[in-house]
């Protein structure tokens, strides 16, 4: 335990003497936390940009993998079915599971774009992205 303690301590005194040298350290601030349910073997990341016209609202639809958005512009009705709809505004991060049938995901604004970064979490099998379903 002690040498745990001591261990610590000249963790501490490094990464201060390290902010000391190279200035101010980068601010963390959590968006999200979200457990992959079922667990998936993640093999690559794909990331996309969204780009919503004023008003656009997307297609009843799911992914065979989990997706995680990041607002970058703008606000957003988000909901999965069965669920409540949910509010979202740039800066705010989604968690979209798996095969869950996504009901809304519009821009909110009649007269502003708005805009998506999604990043899908694909295994080597997953090879679409997207699946439209019909209502």
């Amino acid at each position: 335990m002690r040498n745990l303690l001591i261990t610590a301590m000249i963790l501490a005194a490094t990464l201060a003497g390290a902010h000391a040298q190279n200035g101010p350290v980068i601010k963390r601030t959590p968006l999200a936390t979200d457990a992959l349910s079922p667990s998936k073997n993640v093999t690559r990341v794909e990331i996309v940009r969204l780009d919503f016209l004023p008003g656009m609202v997307t297609p009843l639809h799911l992914h065979p993998m989990p997706v995680i958005t990041y607002v970058e512009k703008g606000r957003f009705l988000f909901q999965i079915e069965g669920q409540p709809a949910h509010h979202y505004k740039a800066g705010d991060a989604v968690y979209e599971p798996a095969n869950a049938r996504i009901l809304h995901y519009d821009n909110e604004s009649k007269t502003e774009p708005a805009v998506l970064i999604a990043s899908y979490l694909a295994s080597a099998d997953d090879h679409t992205l997207i699946t439209l379903l019909p209502k």
